[in-house]
């Protein structure tokens, strides 16, 4: 019926559609749907030949679209717009007749077709009134009747739908998809854009998932309407169960809760004490949860919760964060710390001065080695728990990126209470941290990338460092990159390899490279690794100078990955969680313009050094 090939739509050279390539059957009811602004009415309005595309092909019935008159597309397909708002006083019954207007047949015939769809519509007990007395559902329901009565005589119709229920109540939503359903079992072609995902896994064959644009997913809706789909198009959590006996799947959208202080300041000191609350009985409850644990019990950031115990034991700094950096070395030997979800990293030494390359700063000497992505950094506190001392950076939303603590080895205190007193801010009220958006994975299904371009990419890199521009380049998850990459080049490993090659690295002296990163920092130890203990779902490292704390049961994917360089192939042992977010990485310990440790691919390969 429909086939639409490397479809796009552009704005004022912004780009609305990107290269969608569909194919609508006859007899077939199809869905759109996705997050407002993706692009499902410029489609739709494509598909009615309302709109030209910047580029590509759509053959109805196998003829270019373009070529259709307006006369015989009327006959052919029907478009119900999402808005239909009229300025004239027509009755219900003259806007139902004006989808007769193009047709030549009898005054008896017009009657007919015009009295069925008012009564399938039910709407033909208001036929003599104006449609603006009308409800905003009972005229989207005339204006369906309207739409029906166009091609009510016509065989093989491409009916068009956009947001066809948006006004309805529950009965008249399920009844004007049922008819439209009822219509694609005598040959018609539906094409609908629908929010209500319920509706979608009731009516549709099949549904296309657009995102900024793009075709995402499509398929059958017990295929495409899966939670971590849901959420990659809506940013919405979302439980999924399916009819096994019809195999309809059925979402369940989870609550969003709101406090009225996160979007009123008049009610912030009400939502400090209600937040302090929840925090003192978490702790009360739960005496050895460190503040990380009570943030994610309690559904808000590390920073939030520090902000409730403003005192003279957690001091707001000014956001001067990078003289704040500055600074750190003037605090002597102390401890780094830098963790993601799964993994925690920690290195002792004293701070090097740092450099600003403007896109990042460093911190590098033997012992702290840091790549900090400051412009990702917000809030610093100087926090004191007993007798530990820290600085803790975090980043926009609040969360975590560095935190430095003292040691029995640094300079004295008053150089740290010298350091907090210089850079304590103004303002020691609390505050709600506006949360930014979360932008969700902007990587692309597999089939639209340009596999061998990309691979060309990966084996002609000089430095493994242009990894990340290669994965901007092509929208491409870090394991997706490895799914795709060229042959030999990234092995998925059994999850019980990890163990087995930082065991042997420590039992054969092999030194390694150890990177921890979050959003905002990466922290990196160079060395041996000696002392490694289990404990229960944890892997640790438990070195005098470094500590390395693994969540196994974080763990998803491990991979084996190579990357050329000038300095030859660089091998990379990775550990994914089931987000596919990089936990922890490993290399043998290198230095640019040095060949790798030819001990480090050995053990890779499961040889004996």
């Amino acid at each position: 019926m429909l086939q639409v090939q490397s479809l796009s739509y552009e704005i004022k050279g912004r780009p609305i559609l990107r290269d969608i390539d569909i194919s609508i059957q006859k007899g077939e009811f199809y869905a759109i749907v996705g997050a407002n602004g993706a692009g499902k009415t410029s489609l739709l309005r494509m598909l009615a030949s309302d709109l030209k595309p910047a580029k590509g092909e759509i053959l109805f019935k196998g003829k270019p679209l373009r070529s259709y008159s307006l006369k015989e597309l009327a006959y052919a397909r029907a478009f119900l717009h999402q808005s239909n708002s009229m300025a004239m006083a027509f009755t219900v019954e003259e806007v139902v007749r004006m989808g007769r207007y193009h047709l030549k047949a009898s005054q008896e015939q017009h009657n007919v077709a015009i009295a069925e769809c008012m009564r399938i519509c039910e709407v033909e007990h208001v036929g003599d009134r104006k449609i603006q007395q009308l409800s905003g559902g009972e005229q989207q329901r005339v204006h369906f009747a309207r739409v029906l009565a166009q091609v009510w005589d016509q065989k093989d119709v491409l009916l068009l739908l956009d947001e066809p229920v948006a006004s309805m109540d529950i009965q008249f939503q399920h009844q004007t998809l049922a008819i439209a359903k009822a219509l694609t079992a005598v040959g018609f072609s539906v094409v609908a854009i629908l929010h209500e995902l319920n509706l979608v896994a009731q009516y549709a064959d099949r549904v296309l998932m657009l995102k900024s644009g793009r075709k995402w997913w499509e398929g059958a809706p017990i295929e495409v309407l899966k939670p971590e789909n849901i959420y990659a198009i809506f940013g919405v959590q979302t439980k999924v169960s399916t009819d096994m006996a019809t195999l309809t799947p059925s979402v369940q959208t989870c609550t969003v809760h709101y406090s009225a202080a996160k979007f009123n300041s008049n009610y912030k000191h009400e939502l400090a004490m209600e937040l302090k609350e929840k925090y003192e009985n978490y702790k009360k409850d739960n005496p050895k949860a460190r503040i990380y644990d009570c943030a994610k019990a309690l559904k808000v950031s590390e920073a939030q919760l520090l902000l409730t115990q403003l005192s003279d034991d957690v001091v707001l700094l000014k956001d001067d964060i990078w003289a704040i950096l500055q600074e750190l070395p003037r605090l002597g030997h102390v401890m780094a710390l830098t963790r993601n979800d799964a993994c925690v990293h920690e290195r002792k030494g004293t701070y090097p001065t740092p450099s600003n390359e403007g896109h990042v700063v460093l911190f590098h000497n033997d012992d702290i080695d840091l790549r900090v992505f400051i412009q990702n950094w917000a809030y610093a506190f100087a926090v004191k728990v007993k007798d530990l001392l820290s600085i803790q950076f975090f980043d926009t939303a609040g969360l975590a990126v560095h935190k430095v603590y003292l040691t029995k080895d640094s300079n004295p205190i008053a150089v740290y209470e010298e350091l907090v007193n210089s850079y304590r801010a103004a303002d020691q009220t609390y505050f709600t941290i506006n949360v930014p958006a979360v932008l969700s994975d902007i990587s692309i299904p597999d089939t639209e990338i340009a596999v061998d371009s990309f691979q060309s990419d990966w084996l002609n890199m000089k430095d493994s460092h242009e990894f990340f521009g290669i994965l901007r380049k092509y929208s491409l998850q870090r394991t997706q990159a490895l799914r795709l990459a060229p042959s030999g080049f990234a092995e998925q490993l059994p999850l019980e390899r990890f163990t087995e090659i930082l065991n042997q690295a420590s039992e054969q002296d092999v030194p390694v490279m150890v990177f921890v990163s979050n959003k905002g920092c990466i922290q990196i130890h160079s060395g041996l690794i000696t002392k490694l203990v289990t404990m229960e779902n944890w892997f640790n490292v438990l070195d005098p100078q470094f500590n390395l704390h693994l969540n196994m049961d974080a763990i998803d994917q491990i991979w084996q990955v190579r990357k050329p360089s000038t300095d030859g192939d660089v091998n990379a042992l990775e550990v994914y969680d089931k987000q596919g977010n990089l936990i922890v990485q490993l290399f043998g310990k290198r230095k640019p313009g040095i060949p790798e440790l030819e001990s480090w691919r050995s053990l890779l390969q499961g040889q004996k050094v």
